[in-house]
């Protein structure tokens, strides 16, 4: 990583990603540099980083590092929030850009508003339902063996939005932090999978995602689209409407189901961004987020002024009795009577830092 990059911070529904702009070198990151990056306490924080290098094919070529190193196939939120920055910094409104990603080819229109692109709607293309190392050979028809120690036998439908996704309906959605984990390394992925667990309501769904190679997730587009595919199969949701799916990260979202799983969009979600200056400059971060500074004594802290410590009430009466008593207290007695005195602060002393001169003074007559 070069030791000027300009970083930028992007999230939608609460997804968070690092965005790296590398189509002028065209070098892409390590696992070791994502994981740092993506560390909340050491690093920078997000759900992943988004690599944006040269395409042929595209504007650019997205690569999606998951927060654990490993490289994941698609990313509907990352890939809006990528649209979002290459608007963003191109000075243009085009209608549509089309971006490579691991899962193909895809076209992705912004809708704009106050302050440049405020969502993007994307074609996310055919939806997969069963692949060849997955124990059910029937194109659409659920497997039954997603074994869970201490679990009985999990309804769940596998969808792929060029990424994996085992989608579980009517599964209570407090177990994502429970059964996730366990979920997500199943023996039918052998490169492991997306986790949704689905609560069908009257108007759409309610899910929570638990993400490969991150956990659980505010949001996640193509989980959205896995979701509802999976629901529409199931006859649980008619196939010819647009389906609300609420996530934690949203009040609410939407996804088009297909009447037969050969497209599923991406609604125009809120997006929002933020540049993070050079690193390791902080100037434009929050004071929140800028860096600790070690003091003389070895403790750290944010640098703060000291505020001056003032007298409690208690204290006054105390302090002005001393005062009287204390150096120059004989003086300020000799003034009282009328005659001439000399006068210097108490706490300044000839010699000291800040001490002044002795001033001759004479009370009014």
């Amino acid at each position: 990583m070069e030791a000027r990059e300009r970083i930028f911070k992007y999230q939608g529904l609460g997804n968070d990603f690092v965005v790296l702009d590398r189509r002028g070198s065209g070098e892409d990151i390590d696992a070791a540099a994502s994981r740092w990056m993506c560390d909340r306490r050491l690093g920078i924080g997000g759900d992943g980083v988004l690599s944006l290098l040269p395409s042929d094919r595209g504007v650019a070529r997205m690569v999606v590092h998951n927060a654990d190193g490993s490289i994941a196939e698609m990313c509907g939120n990352g890939l809006r929030c990528a649209v979002k920055y290459l608007v963003d910094t191109s000075g243009t409104t085009p209608g549509h850009i089309d971006v490579e990603t691991g899962a193909g080819v895809l076209t992705c229109f912004p809708s704009y508003g106050e302050g440049g692109v405020v969502g993007v709607d994307i074609s996310m293309g055919p939806a997969r339902l069963v692949a060849p190392n997955l124990p059910s050979g029937a194109t659409g028809q659920p497997f039954l063996d997603a074994f869970v120690p201490g679990h009985p036998p999990l309804r769940a439908y596998a969808v792929s939005m060029g990424n994996p996704h085992m989608v579980l309906l009517d599964q209570p959605l407090e177990d994502a932090s429970r059964m996730g984990p366990l979920l997500e390394v199943h023996p039918s992925w052998p490169d492991r999978t997306n986790v949704e667990f689905v609560r069908v309501d009257s108007d759409g769904l309610t899910v929570v995602v638990w993400e490969r190679g991150c956990g659980l997730t505010q949001a996640c587009g193509t989980g959205a689209c896995a979701s509802a595919v999976a629901a529409v199969l199931a006859k649980r949701l008619p196939a010819d409407a647009w389906l609300r799916v609420t996530l934690p990260g949203a009040t609410c979202a939407s996804a088009s189901p297909p009447t037969c799983p050969t497209s599923a969009s991406v609604d125009r979600w809120p997006l929002s961004s933020r540049a993070l200056s050079r690193f390791p400059r902080a100037g434009n971060l929050p004071r929140s987020s800028r860096p600790q500074v070690r003091t003389r004594r070895g403790r750290t802290h944010p640098r703060r002024r000291r505020r001056p410590v003032l007298p409690s009430a208690r204290q006054r009466p105390a302090l002005a009795s001393w005062a009287s008593r204390g150096r120059g207290g004989e003086r300020n007695a000799r003034a009282r009577r009328g005659g001439p005195y000399a006068v210097r602060p108490g706490h300044h002393r000839r010699g000291d830092a800040g001490g002044g001169r002795l001033r001759s003074h004479r009370p009014p007559a």
